[in-house]
Parts: structure tokens; C-alpha cells; sequence
């Protein structure tokens, strides 16, 4: 095992780093942006749920008021739609 270690030292150590960079790729196009819309929903989510009860609103101002919040919300996290 050490010779074979000493003389594929560089292959590994290649290996090593892209696996890293690939963690790193996925964390940033995949994970990210996943929990950054989760949250976001959830945020906005709240902040409408009050206005539901409120008779003076209806349904599509809520929606509008709704995309705003997540969509801003997205953008503040540096997460594009």
C-alpha cells in the first residue's frame, strides 16, 4: 500500500481536490439556492398569513404581495428565480 501510495501520489491528491471542488459546485448551484427558497418561502408565508384575515385585501393583491416579498427575499440571498 505505501508503494503504491508513493507512486500514485499526484493521481490521489487530484482526486482529492476534485471531489472537494465538486462538493463545493453542488453546495453553491444545488443546496444553496434549495435553502434559500425554502426559507424564503416560509418568510413570506408569514408575513401575508396576517393578511389574510383582513377583509380590505383580496386574493390577487395577496398573491402579488406574496411573489414581492419571496422574490425579494431571493435576491437579498443572491439567488435568482
Amino acid at each position: 500500500m505505501k508503494n503504491w501510495l508513493k507512486e500514485n501520489w499526484f493521481k490521489v491528491s487530484l482526486l482529492v481536490i476534485l471531489i472537494v471542488f465538486g462538493y463545493f459546485f453542488a453546495y453553491s448551484e444545488q443546496i444553496k439556492p434549495a435553502n434559500a427558497r425554502e426559507d424564503c418561502s416560509k418568510t413570506a408565508g408569514k408575513d401575508i398569513k396576517d393578511l389574510l384575515d383582513d377583509d380590505s385585501i383580496n386574493s390577487e393583491e395577496t398573491v402579488l404581495l406574496y411573489n414581492f416579498r419571496y422574490n425579494t427575499c431571493l435576491n437579498s440571498k443572491g439567488v435568482q428565480r
